[in-house]
C-alpha cells in the first residue's frame, strides 16, 4: 500500500534500507552540519538518575524530570499557549480584558493572559524534538521485529508482552517498568492491567483518570471541567469558566 505524511531523514533512510519506496517528495530541511550539544548534559544527568534510584534518594525524581524536561519544551508549542503575569495595580483597562484570568500570589493580585508571540521562543526546536522521537519509534520497531509476538502492545515509549525483552539501566535500554501483570487491550493508548490480583487500573488517552474506569465500563462519561487558554479566547468567555465535557 501507499501512505504519506512527514518523517524525519533517519526514520527515511531505515525505510530504504528494508525495501521501501519513496514516490515523491514535496519539501524538506536538510544542514551539512551535525550537533549534539546535550550528550554530555543527558550522560551526566542519567548516571545520577541511576545512582539515586539504586540507592532510593528521592533526588530521582528530580533528574528524572529534568531528563524528561528536555524533550518537552523542545516540541512545545506556541502561540496561545503561553501566559503571563501582570500585577493587577498596573493594568488600567484590565476590566475590558477578555480570555483573562486573576490569581493570588504571595499576598499580591496577578492577572494571567495569553501571549500571542510573533515567533517562537529560543527554547521551541521542534526538529529536534522530533528526531528524538523519531529514533524511539525506529528503536522500538527493531525489538518488534525480533521478539515478534512477544510484544503484544507499544506506545513510543514502551513495549508489553508476555516475556522479559531483555532489562538494562543503561542509557537507551529498555528498563522494566511493571510486571507480572494482567493485562487486557481494546486499542492504542486504550487498556487496563491488574498486579498480582489487586483491583484493576486504567488508562484511556483523553480522559480523566477518575473516569477511566467508568468509560472501560459503558463507552461513555460525563464531568465538569475548566476551559482551557485557547478555547477561552476562541469563545469570548474567561478562562477557566467550567463546562460539561462529554466523552
Amino acid at each position: 500500500g501507499e501512505f504519506d505524511g512527514a518523517w524525519c531523514h533517519n526514520e527515511l533512510r531505515y525505510a530504504l534500507d528494508r525495501g521501501y519506496d519513496i514516490l515523491s517528495i514535496d519539501w524538506q530541511l536538510c544542514t551539512k552540519e551535525t550537533v549534539n550539544p546535550l550528550r554530555g548534559y543527558v550522560r551526566d544527568l542519567y548516571d545520577r538518575k541511576v545512582t539515586a534510584q539504586r540507592s532510593g534518594d528521592p533526588s530521582f525524581f528530580i533528574y528524572k524530570l529534568l531528563l524528561n524536561s528536555i524533550y518537552g519544551k523542545f516540541g512545545q508549542k506556541s502561540g496561545d499557549s503561553f501566559t503571563k503575569m501582570v500585577r493587577i495595580d498596573l493594568i488600567e483597562d484590565f476590566i475590558e480584558k477578555v480570555g483573562v484570568d486573576i490569581v493570588e500570589w504571595q499576598g499580591e493580585s496577578y492577572v494571567v493572559s495569553p501571549v500571542c508571540g510573533k515567533r517562537q521562543p529560543p527554547y521551541v526546536i521542534v526538529m529536534w524534538a522530533a528526531y528524538i522521537t523519531a529514533e524511539a519509534r525506529v528503536k522500538e520497531y527493531e525489538l518488534m521485529q525480533r521478539f515478534g509476538s512477544d510484544v503484544a502492545y507499544c506506545d513510543t515509549d514502551c513495549a508489553i508482552g508476555p516475556t522479559v525483552l531483555g532489562v538494562s539501566d543503561g542509557l537507551g535500554e529498555l528498563g522494566l517498568e511493571r510486571g507480572p501483570v494482567t493485562f487486557e487491550i481494546r486499542a492504542p493508548k486504550y487498556y487496563r492491567w491488574s498486579a498480582n490480583g489487586h483491583d484493576w487500573r486504567y488508562k484511556k488517552a483523553g480522559i480523566r483518570s477518575q473516569f477511566q474506569r467508568d468509560f472501560w465500563e459503558t463507552g461513555a462519561v460525563s464531568y465538569y471541567r475548566p476551559t482551557k487558554i485557547g478555547e477561552s479566547m476562541k469563545a469570548n468567555m474567561r478562562m477557566s469558566h467550567w463546562i460539561r465535557q462529554l466523552k
